[in-house]
């Protein structure tokens, strides 16, 4: 029988690692009011059994309580807020979608190599 090379934790940990490139450019283009929203952008993985070889997931943008993170990202239409009152809808600022445009080849490169070189190694031993 041969041994498993990676585990669930181990390739949760290469593809955090590889799209971290994404979160940090995200950071970086993410407006600044307050920097509550660049703070808030980060990487999470969730593995249903960590040992295992089932799904991993891998998340990269803001927390769930900046609520107005979507918002920011895609813009909100003009709408009515009351009786009378009035609000115009707020323009895009992408953030997001630009930080994965630019850094997804790269991040596959890099996954893929730190997959093929662990792999490697767990041949070797």
């Amino acid at each position: 029988m041969m041994r498993q090379a990676l585990s669930n934790a181990d390739l949760a940990e290469i593809v955090a690692d590889g799209v971290q490139p994404i979160a940090n450019s995200a950071r970086h283009y993410a407006p600044r009011v307050s920097g509550a929203l660049a703070d808030s952008i980060q990487i999470s993985t969730s593995a249903v059994d960590p040992e295992g070889v089932d799904d991993v997931e891998v998340y990269v943008g803001p927390t769930d309580d900046i609520e107005y993170a979507l918002p920011v990202e895609v813009g909100t239409p003009d709408g009515v807020k009351g009786p009378g009152q009035y609000f115009p809808g707020t323009a895009p600022h992408p953030y997001l979608r630009p930080a994965f445009d630019e850094g997804a080849d790269r991040a596959l490169q890099d996954i893929g190599q730190a997959l093929v070189d662990r792999a490697l190694e767990a041949g070797s031993s």
